[in-house]
């Protein structure tokens, strides 16, 4: 495992032998002889989140796409192309405003933030790296996680920023009137599912762009209510004005990834 920071964590006993752990710059980093000593390489390095890369689109392009360019020239030089490159892009941006839900992976590609161009910008060097060179390239189109190592200091990823808003009864900040909709779905499934994704064999695989979601949507209304519930305190609200570029109605559909013939998770 390689990465910025070193991990907050501890990994469990049962698995910590089984994991190193690099620090390196991904901006400048020699990718080729780490490339050597491996099977797969998840590539989860993103410096941004949709507010960030709005704010900023230039910084965007240079500290995401940029060092990516670097890793896809590393592979265009290994001997074989036997290592895949799962690529976790965004389910919830690259689409852009849906003409149909829930939305297929054949949707065209029409982002309205600066993070869902960037996104896209990337998933089209991937393909251009698997039709040139034949790099094994696999994109997760990963809906809205939430769940348990997400951080609770970050603007991304309602359920937790919620819930601990909540839980400080702090007020809760929705943009426009709760009427948005996501795909919201437990980090623990999009983990099984890009397990799963890097170990198909490559003749399985039809396809390279994968949604990884639930195929329902539940809008941060309903997040609040259902929290709420559970928690049994009010949640606070602030209201803001809605922001231009969120997109107003996101849930996938999985069928690649779920419940198609060429499936790479059992239905």
């Amino acid at each position: 495992m390689a990465s910025r920071h070193p991990p907050n964590f501890e990994f469990p006993a049962e698995v910590r032998s089984r994991i190193s752990w690099l620090c390196l710059d991904v901006g400048s980093v020699d990718w080729l002889p780490l490339l050597r000593e491996v099977r797969s390489v998840h590539h989860y390095a993103w410096a941004s989140i949709p507010a960030t890369a709005q704010k900023d689109p230039a910084r965007d392009v240079v500290v995401n796409l940029v060092p990516l360019i670097s890793l896809l020239q590393a592979f265009k030089a290994l001997p074989t192309r036997s290592v895949p490159l799962i690529f976790a892009s965004s389910g919830g941006t690259v689409y852009g405003k849906l003409s149909q839900i829930p939305v297929a992976e054949t949707h065209g590609l029409s982002p309205i933030t600066a993070y869902g161009a960037t996104k896209v910008a990337a998933e089209q060097y991937l393909r251009l790296y698997k039709h040139l060179y034949g790099v094994d390239v696999r994109i997760a189109r990963i809906a809205n996680p939430y769940g348990a190592g997400q951080s609770t200091s970050s603007p991304q990823g309602v359920i937790t920023a919620t819930t601990a808003s909540v839980l400080r009864n702090d007020p809760v900040t929705i943009w426009g009137n709760g009427s948005i909709v996501r795909d919201f779905i437990y980090i623990a499934d999009v983990v099984s599912c890009l397990i799963a994704l890097s170990r198909a064999e490559p003749e399985c695989l039809t396809y390279s762009e994968f949604n990884i979601g639930t195929g329902e949507g539940s809008s941060i209304r309903d997040v609040n209510q259902m929290l709420e519930a559970i928690i049994g305190t009010p949640v606070i609200v602030k209201y803001e004005a809605g922001r231009a570029y969120d997109v107003p109605v996101s849930i996938l559909d999985v069928p690649r990834a779920a419940r198609g013939e060429n499936s790479f998770v059992a239905a």
